[in-house]
């Protein structure tokens, strides 16, 4: 990858020791660290922080993934997969494409 840019993504990184050999300065390199705690002594940026959806942005995601007929056809279950979810977009996405191939019962 030397002399490219690109955007690393480590997802639900759960320790710092999970990724800090990963953090290398590289130039035109740009990692970006998705995580449920906030990590101390990390010196490579500036934190930000991000709050969960709105439970109607998750059953947007969850109609655009499972489709939109069943979510609105069967709201109470739908927002329930979504609080399920925890409100995770990432979540969110994998349940509806259960629920759209049936992997996910009613």
């Amino acid at each position: 990858m030397s002399g490219r840019r690109i955007v690393v993504v480590l997802d639900n990184v759960g320790r710092v020791e999970q990724i800090r050999p990963l953090l290398r300065t590289v130039p035109g390199a740009v990692v970006l660290v998705t995580t449920r705690t906030r990590f101390v002594g990390l010196e490579v940026g500036p934190p930000e922080s991000l709050p969960v959806m709105t439970t109607d942005e998750g059953l947007a995601l969850l109609a655009s993934t499972a489709g939109a007929h069943r979510v609105w056809a069967e709201g109470a279950a739908a927002a329930e997969v979504v609080r399920l979810c925890g409100q995770l977009p990432l979540a969110i996405r994998l349940a509806g494409a259960g629920w759209r191939t049936g992997a996910v019962g009613r």
